[in-house]
């Protein structure tokens, strides 16, 4: 199983490139298994608990929970990945708990922030704090990318839907495993839209965004060291001493005056199509008023029909009472067959009772048998004694015992309250039996020693040696929750591979 996880900011084109990925193979994921939690919502909950400055024992059990629920989940798919802005304040955790996962990191130019604030009205102090949190966010990204480069690709966003050929190949790079579907060199209409940006957008708004960018020098440099180390981009370095010239001026005056000429001669369309609303409203407006009459002699009709309703439920009254003296006759027919059934059943399972007692005094004497039963060692002359039961002395070892009692208490909330105690009866009962046991022979001269390891196998021997060996050490117990969701992933995945 592998795992792509990407972030990238807001303002980029991060989701449309994972959306890319969906639509030539990769799987998107399932909510998580208990809590029911969607991709977005299991970002948002890790960032909420991994941002925190001072990470507490508590935050980091909820994160593995979280990590762990949303893993169950998915354990069917071969290849799967999701896309979040707040997943690079988790991209360290998952790094550290999960092998099998690649980062995508994707950004964009830093116009796209004003783009943001299309449908407001701009301040200064709006513009200065969107910067500035978008140098903080892709400084971050970088950082993430010098300690992790083997298992993470930089890209841009643009960049790569113009060229999703190549983004395959960089995808790869990381997860070797990952299978598409063919056809990554036919570019959309999206993606030759997206690559053909820059020549019919307002030359005026570009004008003045560069000349805002200037102003935030820290900006440019991320944004340029972005660039340096990106495997996939198509911008150019943004130069901070660059000034306008007088082409770009005058083709600025050009295409206001253009944009003039159009919102007139779009107001002129908008006028035409008011009017003919205008018709359409009131020829809807007649319509209705036929409606409405329509409606009136329909709720003549719906009381008409209460009425019968009425008349029918006081005849369906007066029949019940008929029905109920049936069905009372009926059942003291079923109580006095059920009656014979009884008597009938307990003479059967007294036969059957006396059989298993006959069965059982003929299997005692067969036992008595096999444990006097010999093999002569041929040059020794010698009796060996041959023993059998290596799994049922397995299944009386502590591990087993323990790890038994956890999964036959776990399947209800009163089976739970019950587990503490159950778990100190086990202990006990396996004490009491230690004296008992120390003059057996060593599993290994078994005849059936291969079933004992069988036994090793089994999820409840798993689990209580998890647990009986971390009570050995007081700082392992906090850990137990963990370890256990982990045993308990890593058996079904073993059970699935068999």
């Amino acid at each position: 199983m592998s795992i792509i996880i990407q972030a990238g900011h807001k303002t980029s084109k991060s989701k449309q490139v994972m959306e890319k990925l969906y639509e030539r193979g990769l799987s998107r994921p399932n909510d998580s298994y208990t809590h029911n939690m969607t991709a977005e919502q299991v970002s948002e909950t890790l960032y909420k608990v991994l941002a925190r400055e001072n990470m507490s024992s508590a935050n980091e059990k909820m994160a593995d929970n979280v990590m762990t629920d949303f893993l169950l989940a998915n354990l069917d798919f071969e290849n799967w990945g999701w896309e979040s802005d707040k997943n690079l304040a988790g991209l360290e955790y998952w790094q550290q708990n999960e092998p099998d996962v690649g980062f995508v990191l994707v950004f964009d130019h830093p116009s796209n922030i004003l783009k943001e604030f299309a449908d407001v009205v701009l301040t200064i102090d709006m513009i200065d704090q969107a910067m500035n949190e978008w140098v903080d966010y892709h400084q971050k990204m970088l950082d993430f990318l010098s300690s992790n480069d083997e298992k993470c690709i930089l890209i841009e966003g643009k960049g790569a839907l113009s060229n999703i050929s190549k983004y395959k190949d960089e995808v790869k790079k990381i997860i070797d495993s990952l299978e598409l579907k063919s056809g990554w060199q036919v570019a959309s209409y999206e993606e030759s839209l997206v690559a053909g940006l820059g020549g019919n957008t307002n030359i005026i708004n570009e004008l003045a965004t560069n000349e805002i960018l200037s102003k935030f020098p820290k900006l440019i440099d991320v944004f340029n060291s972005l660039l340096s180390k990106a495997s996939l981009k198509t911008s150019e370095n943004i130069f901070k001493t660059k000034r306008l010239d007088l082409d770009s001026l005058v083709s600025a005056v050009n295409y206001f005056n253009e944009s003039e000429q159009r919102k007139n001669y779009e107001l002129e369309k908008i006028n035409t199509k008011l009017s003919k609303a205008y018709s359409e409203i009131a020829s809807l407006k007649k319509s209705i008023d036929i409606h409405v009459g329509n409606t009136r002699i329909l709720e003549e009709k719906l009381n008409q029909e209460n009425k019968k309703l009425i008349e029918s439920i006081k005849d369906y009254n007066s029949l019940s009472k008929d029905s109920k003296k049936i069905i009372d006759d009926l059942k003291k027919q079923a109580e006095d067959i059920k009656s014979q059934s009884i008597e009938s059943i307990e003479n059967e399972n007294t036969q059957l009772i006396n059989q298993i007692h006959v069965l059982q005094e003929n299997l005692e004497k067969y036992l008595k048998n096999e444990d006097k039963q010999v093999v002569t060692d041929v040059k020794q002359s010698k009796p060996i004694p041959i023993y059998y039961g290596a799994a049922d002395r397995m299944k009386e070892d502590l591990p087993y015992r323990v790890g038994s009692a956890i999964i036959n208490h776990s399947k209800s909330p009163l089976s739970i309250a019950r587990l503490p105690s159950a778990v100190i009866k086990e202990y006990r009962d396996f004490d009491r039996n230690m004296k008992k046991n120390e003059n057996l022979p060593a599993i290994e001269e078994y005849e059936d020693a291969d079933d004992a390891i069988k036994v090793k196998s089994h999820l409840s021997y798993i689990i209580g040696l998890t647990i009986t060996d971390a009570l050995k050490s007081p700082s392992s117990i906090p850990k137990i929750p963990f370890r256990l969701s982990r045993d308990v992933l890593s058996f079904k995945l073993d059970k699935r591979k068999k």
